[in-house]
This record gives C-alpha cells, sequence and structure tokens, in this order.
C-alpha cells in the first residue's frame, strides 16, 4: 500500500495474473480518484509501455496490443491528495509483477 500520510490511502498491488480468468486481470492505483492522477508503467529497459490520467482506466498487461511477457515492471504514480485541507501531489514509484 502506498501510505500518503494524509486524509486517505491508495493502495498498488504489487502482482496481477491477466490471463483473462476475471481474477486479477488488471493493474491499477486504488483510492486516487479525485484530482490530478497519472500512472506509468516501464519496461525493464525504462521504456514506458502504458500511461493513464484516468484512475478508473487499468493495464491489462499488453502493449500495442500485444501481450507483454511475464516479470517485473516499474510504475510511477503521480496524484493529488488533501492533507489538513492542503492539496498536495504525491509521486511514488514501485514495482509490480506480472504473472500469467
Amino acid at each position: 500500500m502506498v501510505d500518503t500520510v494524509s486524509d486517505g490511502s491508495v493502495y498498488v498491488p504489487n502482482v496481477f495474473t491477466p490471463n483473462g480468468d476475471q481474477v486479477n486481470d488488471v493493474f491499477r492505483a486504488y483510492g486516487a480518484e479525485s484530482g490530478q492522477f497519472s500512472l506509468s508503467v516501464f519496461n525493464r529497459w525504462g521504456q514506458e509501455i502504458w500511461r493513464s490520467t484516468d484512475p478508473a482506466l487499468h493495464w491489462d498487461g499488453r502493449e500495442k496490443g500485444s501481450e507483454v511477457p511475464d516479470g517485473t515492471y516499474i510504475y510511477m504514480l503521480e496524484f493529488e491528495d488533501t492533507c489538513e485541507g492542503v492539496k498536495l501531489t504525491v509521486v511514488k514509484y514501485g514495482h509490480v509483477s506480472l504473472l500469467r
């Protein structure tokens, strides 16, 4: 979980399984539903392979329509958070494992 030390928290899972069984098939951040938002996923060479500025959208383990291989991917999450009435921009980095 990404702890924002503020009025709420944002949960980002560290593994997902986009295998079509309708269970844990997508990667997304939960809890950053309002304000500024950006979630990017990078491959091991640092190339951005997916990005969303809509917190309702998710990554399905594809890049340009093709499945990416199993492995660990880096994410960068940027969102607006409110702490004691003050809006703050929070940037967090982490990793997610993709297993099919």
